[in-house]
């Protein structure tokens, strides 16, 4: 109790200092080479149990107290594997414990053990901080302060030696590599502080076999540092404040591993409930810290974890971090990832658990730098994962002027078939049970050069994802400023199987209601999904997928730059089955729509891409509907909001003669079920030198709409106030509409398509079979009782040309083209005040220099 600055080499020795008491106070002290190294009882091997009735007969408890009597953390600590150079051990009976720390440093101690070591209590390769007794009542209260304290080169070993787990009740618990904090019983109002402080190269080794009778033998937390509660937490805080940890690690080199990993550098769980309880990182720095070959890994560097029972609750409790910095932290070798640097970890899998109340991820100021995930089966955030297995009710995600750059998920699972899930190469948040009112919110934060290498099953969000796993209710993803620049999924070499969202993905895998995405002033620029021949990718920037039915829910992408984005099959076979969608843009509707609505407004849209997909539909931007739609409705453009679509291509250079189609050269909107009630509105909008390109069925030189499901009714579809020009498209088969196409298939009625106020210039459809409308396509099948009006527009100098000089070549409306396919009844046509001129028509067969009208 004294600033002597002592210096104590324990040159293999330990523990040096046993203390017990409500109060310690240690101020200028270096311990060093401190060690306790238990033998491990292997008078019970395994391979003896015959049956599981004879293990539940050494196993069971004597006693009826909460514990196994011999295994007492208080009768038995002193022989526990943990604490070389200090236990301290503060009772039940203390009003407050009170522990300060300042100055001092622990070196090269070591602690190693067995099982039996290491049951509920054992931990901290230097120092052993046991707070209550395991009672229910009272509860502890405690305030631990380290200030300018070193950790350096402290180490846990744990041993099974083939032996087996002593209860069988996956509760071995190994913490801390050098500190181990242990609340035993219910905490309230407790404190660990770490000001100043420094923990170097201190680490958790596995390093043998144990026999583990269940799915898990126990629980590793902390390469450096652990804070664990035995008990309820309410109102406690852990805070590292200008502390810095480096190079610490977990690792197990065990060849049956079913261990689960939290935290390489510090780890803090909570194993019953959690109330009002906040861990907060603020200036502090975690370089190089790694966990490595266990199950369920968590947190390359730091980990929160809460274990409650579905019956304990989980409220108003969070992580902040703060002008921290994260980088080269690893996440490696396991079953199942989460998060490369932090993870937040909500643990319970029945969907009748309380839900997670309150509870909050704040990231603010900081930098997210070359952290990596690898994982051989799913895999969330390479930078930062937030998961929850409960319901989650109001969860809110706020992550402000951060920076996330080079981070990698590295799958090293089965080949690109798999059905394993990666999400989120900078941050992935996973909601596994029903989610309400729950929130993410970025601003000004930038995404760049994160990426996947693999070939997993389905990747999602080269930057963020959001992945809602149950029913949603009023959730919010809201994206303000910022960039999004040279994000991925996957590589040219080793594509992912389905690709979504180069950079941003939000996926709802159930129903959805009153959910909203909002992206406003963002820059998506040289973003990319890299999908495996045979499957899929949307979203070369952003994707948001509604997989079961959607109601009222809002996507509205505002302000915006998107450039040099794509989906690219690079190694795709000719005439594999790819589908690309949206090579900016992907809004996809798999369930029921109900009155949703897409808006997408003064954005840019510049030299996005499809490339090489049997199926391209929207070189920049996609809007799918593939059930059926009632009362929904895209809106492109504002009179407020001029929305550019410059240079986008939908391009299958591999074969273009055995290619399917190709739709939407800037903008395709699909309506593949059935169709009530829905509009489409583009407004004051600019579509330039967009192509497409390479395929047997082009439409939509710039945009496409089409509504092909068994039935249209009641569904307009409006172009006002824009501009067309230099858009083309070039095929083998057919080409409709080098500026713009409508069509509509299947018992069509009483629709409405309105085109006014608009230029078409220098469009154009080349093609070897049917080029027609090289201007404005308008096309139905089966139609009744539906109104086309063009009116007020300016269509000069379009062209449809023939590719090849055969007979085969027909070319119709240089510069409209309208037509039907079927049955038509009460069809009317209205073209009022137009400009038609210097149109060109080519081929064998040319008719309509300006007009065609084939019914």
């Amino acid at each position: 109790n004294n600033d002597s600055l002592a210096v104590i080499d324990c040159a293999g020795l330990g523990r040096f200092l046993l203390v017990r008491g409500a109060s310690l106070h240690i101020s200028g002290l270096t311990i060093k080479n401190a060690v306790i190294q238990n033998s491990v009882d292997n008078s019970k091997s395994g391979e003896e149990y015959d049956n599981e009735n004879d293990y539940a007969q050494e196993t069971t408890p004597t006693t009826t107290t909460s514990r196994p009597v011999h295994l007492d953390p208080w009768s038995a600590a002193t022989a526990s594997s943990g604490g070389p150079a200090l236990l301290w051990m503060c009772s039940q009976n203390a009003a407050a414990c009170s522990l300060t720390m300042s100055n001092s440093t622990f070196v090269n101690n070591s602690a190693s053990g067995g099982p039996n070591d290491f049951y509920l209590t054992g931990g901290g390769g230097a120092v052993l901080l046991l707070l209550g007794d395991g009672a229910a009542n009272p509860t502890v209260s405690a305030h631990l302060q380290f200030s300018n304290v070193v950790f350096d080169g402290n180490s846990l070993s744990y041993n099974g030696d083939g032996s087996i787990d002593p209860q069988g009740l996956e509760e071995m618990f190994v913490s801390g590599g050098a500190l181990s904090v242990q609340f035993q019983s219910p905490a309230n109002s407790c404190a660990v502080l770490f000001t100043d402080c420094q923990f170097t190269n201190n680490y958790i080794v596995l390093e043998t076999d144990t026999v583990c009778r269940f799915s898990g033998c126990g629980t590793v937390v902390g390469g450096a540092a652990s804070v664990s509660f035995a008990g309820s937490a309410q109102n406690c805080s852990v805070v590292p404040l200008r502390t810095t940890f480096s190079a610490n690690y977990i690792e197990s080199f065990m060849t049956n591993n079913t261990w689960d990993f939290m935290g390489g550098a510090l780890g803090v769980l909570f194993n019953v409930s959690a109330t009002n309880c906040i861990t907060t990182v603020a200036e502090s720095v975690f370089t190089g810290n790694d966990v490595e070959s266990g199950n369920r890994m968590m947190g390359g560097a730091l980990a929160m974890y809460f274990a409650g029972a579905d019956t304990q609750n989980i409220t108003n409790t969070s992580l902040s971090i703060t002008n921290s910095s994260f980088t080269a932290n690893r996440n490696g070798g396991s079953v199942s990832g989460f998060g490369g640097a932090v993870s937040v970890y909500f643990d319970d899998t029945a969907s009748t658990a309380v839900a997670v109340d309150r509870c909050s991820l704040y990231v603010h100021g900081s930098q997210f730098l070359q952290n990596t995930l690898k994982s051989t089966g799913e895999a969330f955030g390479a930078a930062i994962s937030v998961l929850s297995n409960r319901p989650a009710l109001a969860f809110h995600t706020f992550i402000a002027d951060t920076v996330f750059s080079e981070q990698n998920v590295n799958y090293a699972g089965e080949p690109a078939w798999s059905s394993d899930i990666v999400a989120g190469n900078g941050i992935g948040i996973f909601y596994s049970e029903i989610s309400s009112n729950c929130t993410t919110v970025l601003q000004n934060t930038t995404f760049r050069a994160n990426n996947n290498t693999g070939g997993a099953g389905k990747v999602y969000g080269g930057g963020l994802a959001v992945w809602y796993n149950g029913d949603t209710l009023n959730c919010r993803v809201q994206i303000e400023g910022g960039q999004f620049d040279g994000n991925s999924n996957g590589y040219a070499s080793d594509q992912d199987q389905y690709a979504s969202g180069g950079a941003v993905a939000v996926y709802h895998r159930l129903d959805s209601t009153s959910s909203e995405i909002s992206v406003t002033g963002v820059k998506f620029t040289s973003n990319a999904n890299y999908p495996t021949s045979g499957y899929s990718a949307q979203g070369g920037a952003l994707t948001v997928q509604f997989m079961g039915d959607s109601v009222t829910c809002s996507i509205k992408v505002l302000d915006s730059l998107f450039a040099n984005n794509v989906n690219n099959c690079s190694d795709c076979l000719p005439g594999s089955a790819n589908e690309l969608r949206g090579g900016a843009l992907s809004v996809m509707f798999y369930g029921r729509s109900s009155y949703s609505t897409t808006v997408v407004s003064g954005c840019t849209f510049t030299q996005n891409a499809n490339l090489n997909g049997l199926v391209e539909l929207g070189a920049a931007v996609a809007i799918n509907f593939l059930e059926d739609a009632d009362g929904s409705s895209v809106l492109v453009g504002s009179q407020q909001h001029l929305t550019s679509f410059t240079g986008n291509v939908n391009d299958n250079m591999l074969a273009f003669e055995t290619s399917e189609m190709v739709r939407g050269g800037a903008l395709g909107v699909f309506f593949e079920g059935t169709a009530e009630n829905c509009v489409v509105a583009v407004q004051s909008a600019v579509f330039t030198n967009n192509v497409q390109r390479n395929s047997a069925v082009l439409s939509g030189g710039a945009v496409d709409v089409r509504l092909n499901g068994s039935s249209a009714t009641n569904c307009s579809t409006r172009v006002v106030d824009s501009v067309f020009a230099n858009n083309s498209n070039t095929g083998q088969k057919s080409s409709l509409g080098g500026g713009l196409s409508f069509f509509a298939s299947n018992l069509a009625s009483s629709l409405s398509v309105t085109v006014a106020r608009c230029s078409f210039q220098n469009n154009g459809n080349t093609n070897s079979g049917l080029a027609a409308g090289g201007g404005l396509s308008i096309g139905f099948a089966q139609v009744t009782g539906s109104l086309v009006q063009v009116s007020d527009s300016a269509l000069t100098s379009n062209a449809n040309k023939a590719l090849t000089a055969t007979t085969n070549a027909v070319s119709q409306g240089g510069a409209v083209h309208v037509y039907t396919n079927d049955l038509a009844s009460d069809l009317r046509v209205e073209l009022d005040n137009l400009m038609i001129s210097d149109n060109v028509i080519g081929g064998a067969s040319a008719k309509g220099g300006g007009l065609s009208v084939n019914a």
